[in-house]
């Protein structure tokens, strides 16, 4: 299964997905916290504008990937992450509110754009029979991502000193990784 390019990109492609996106929802709301921008009720409100974004547009991205092209969906949906995560890199540690906000939207519309595109490429890369399969490590591919994501934009944030500088650090190196994704994706996904 992996030596099929469409597959394999879209596996590395969720991975990376899902490595800044996590990275971020587990760093960006205790930070608000820490620094006393924001209680913890606010704290999960203000993560709204990423998930309801992704909600949106996920449920019209398939009829969107009918139209434009599945490589232009996942690369760019991918890309779009980054340049969300990139965003929150220029705050000072989430301040501005609204330059944060606008953030976690472009955060829910990548997410929202590439999310079933990914799934649709890897499960049609495969034979019928391995569908199944395919679907399963998508999903495997997004805990890796996440689970790495937080460790490791975790680790960054701390070893950079935590803060401005520590955030402005993991949200660096969460949107690279976005970058290198949306690159890989547009590479191999044809």
């Amino acid at each position: 299964m992996f030596r099929g390019g469409a597959f394999r990109g879209a596996v590395i492609a969720t991975a990376a997905m899902t490595f800044g996106i996590y990275g971020m929802i587990f760093l960006l709301p205790l930070l608000w916290q820490r620094t006393g921008l924001l209680r913890p009720e606010g704290a999960g409100l203000a993560l709204l504008p990423c998930a309801l974004v992704f909600f949106l547009v996920s449920q019209r991205s398939g009829h969107m990937a009918q139209r434009a092209r599945m490589r232009l969906m996942t690369a760019g949906g991918t890309a779009v992450i980054g340049c969300g995560l990139l965003l929150l890199a220029t705050t000072q540690a989430g301040r501005p509110l609204v330059t944060a906000e606008l953030g976690l939207a472009l955060t829910g519309l990548g997410m929202g754009l590439n999310t079933g595109p990914l799934m649709s490429v890897a499960v049609e890369a495969v034979q019928a029979a391995r569908s199944g399969t395919a679907s399963a490590l998508i999903n495997v591919a997004r805990m890796t991502g996440a689970t790495l994501g937080v460790a490791m934009l975790g680790a960054t944030f701390a070893l950079n000193g935590g803060g401005t500088a520590g955030f402005r650090a993991a949200m660096l190196t969460g949107g690279l990784v976005q970058i290198g994704g949306a690159w890989i994706a547009w590479r191999s996904i044809r």
